[in-house]
């Protein structure tokens, strides 16, 4: 099996202004259109999983930043997996230009989730067999670094999830979670700083209909901000769980923390 693949993307002159958050955006774009594409090529697609009632679901998502392209030009984009455990299929991502300089590092944990329970199930065998050989090389080295919640951080803004926002699961896509966080940061970054790194917690699922609040504020060391997207209590209509949010005035969808420098 060949455990690293890489395809070749057209970065546009949107994608490389500003403080890096559209590159980030983008980037991440890329590589989860890679994953998807690679992981179609050994057995673990899309199409394969649905056939089983089943789904992939990212959980966690951690980019670091190398440097930012100054002009559009082509990306580069190699992901391969590194680890199956019992809950969890870590895949890890590298982008770099042709020239081989890099922008962008990635570090990703997905889940299976059961479609018709929307619960998350043991990692099922035909995908415990695709385990990479020991000592596949990581992108990232795993951290403690884990992004506090921000329940208590303003309120930046307010959305109404519509069916744009919907992927083939019947949820939120996770690059609109993404852009929906950084978002809720002023233009140009903080201070005149550009983007470092990217650290998301995803935590639940939202809907079409569901009103999102997203919240930001100061981290806890200079340079870093807290961000949050959270579901207004009783705004989930179309929730397939909607007693999920009993007894809470709103649901932590998404945990997020930026680095600047």
């Amino acid at each position: 099996m060949d455990w690293e693949y890489s395809e070749v993307f057209r970065l546009e002159e949107a994608a490389v202004a500003g403080d890096g958050r559209a590159f980030v955006v983008a980037a991440w774009a890329f590589m989860e259109d890679t994953a998807v594409t690679h992981a179609g090529i050994m057995g673990l697609g899309l199409d394969k999983l649905r056939s089983n009632g089943l789904a992939w679901v990212l959980v966690r998502l951690r980019l670091e930043v190398a440097d930012l392209p100054l002009n559009p030009g082509n990306l580069r984009v190699t992901t391969w997996p590194v680890s199956v455990d019992r809950l969890q299929f870590r895949r890890d991502f590298l982008a770099r230009n042709e020239d081989g300089r890099e922008y962008v590092r990635g570090m990703t944990h997905w889940v299976v989730m059961d479609l018709s329970t929307r619960k998350v199930i043991k990692v099922p065998e035909f995908i415990a067999d695709c385990t990479p050989p020991a000592g596949t090389p990581r992108a990232c080295e795993e951290d403690r670094i884990r992004p506090a919640g921000a329940a208590n951080a303003p309120i930046l803004g307010e959305l109404l999830v519509t069916p744009e926002d919907i992927d083939l699961n019947r949820h939120v896509n996770n690059v609109r979670y993404i852009n929906w966080m950084l978002g809720s940061l002023p233009e140009p970054g903080p201070a005149g700083l550009r983007m470092a790194a990217l650290h998301v917690l995803f935590r639940s699922e939202a809907f079409c209909g569901d009103q999102v609040l997203v919240r930001c504020g100061p981290g806890g060391a200079a340079g870093e901000f807290t961000h949050g997207l959270y579901r207004r209590q009783g705004s989930a209509q179309n929730s397939e769980d909607p007693g999920d949010q009993e007894g809470r005035e709103e649901q932590e969808l998404v945990r997020g923390l930026t680095l600047w420098t």
